[in-house]
């Protein structure tokens, strides 16, 4: 995609602006597991399990050239920045759930379910300002390394019983956690060494 814009002062005159072209590509694969089973325990139980998983893997790679200009449309100087991430994300659920119908209209569910998301992300980032004659006056190299976790847990059960077509009682309960943790590390690159970067991490 393709941007410009202009800044201005308070009076309104342009004292700078930038174009700015940058470029991504992300390809990415993803694959979904489904499973179920269902047990017929009496005439009137049924106990059920269910798993569904959902894996992705994506490497993102991005250029951006912005040209930067002063209040007169000349060019101060460019900025170049390029970007390579590779991505994996794992997301896994599972549900036990129970049904039994008395034999005077009533019904007890209950579901019981666990669920884990996971990513792993690794991330290059490289920065450069050169003059007008492509000489570099500044550069700059970030690498991060992210990992995340989220853990779901929830039970609920439920109660109904039917009198008669215009009247019904429902009661249940319902309890949930969730939890993270993440761990996200930025390194200052220098001379292709990897310099822990405290402030941030």
């Amino acid at each position: 995609f393709f941007i410009h814009r202009n800044f201005f002062d308070a009076q309104r005159n342009v004292i700078s602006g930038f174009d700015q072209n940058s470029f991504m590509k992300q390809p990415f694969k993803t694959h979904n597991i489904r499973l179920g089973i269902d047990f017929n325990i009496g005439k009137k139980t049924v106990l059920g399990l269910l798993t569904n998983s959902n894996f992705m893997v994506q490497n993102r790679t991005g250029n951006t050239d912005t040209n930067v200009t002063d209040a007169s449309g000349i060019l101060d100087y460019i900025t170049n920045t390029n970007m390579l991430m590779d991505e994996d994300r794992d997301n896994t659920f599972y549900n036990l759930n129970f049904k039994h119908s008395f034999t005077d209209n009533a019904e007890w569910t209950a579901d019981v379910d666990y669920g884990k998301i996971s990513a792993a992300t690794i991330q290059n980032i490289n920065n450069s300002n050169s003059n007008v004659n492509n000489q570099i006056i500044s550069s700059n190299k970030l690498f991060t390394d992210q990992l995340g976790g989220i853990d779901v847990r929830s039970f609920k059960s439920d109660f109904t019983k039917t009198f008669g077509p215009q009247m019904k009682f429902e009661t249940g309960i319902k309890l949930s956690k969730v939890g993270s943790d993440n761990d996200v590390k930025f390194f200052n690159v220098v001379d292709n060494v990897n310099i822990p970067d405290v402030n941030n991490t």
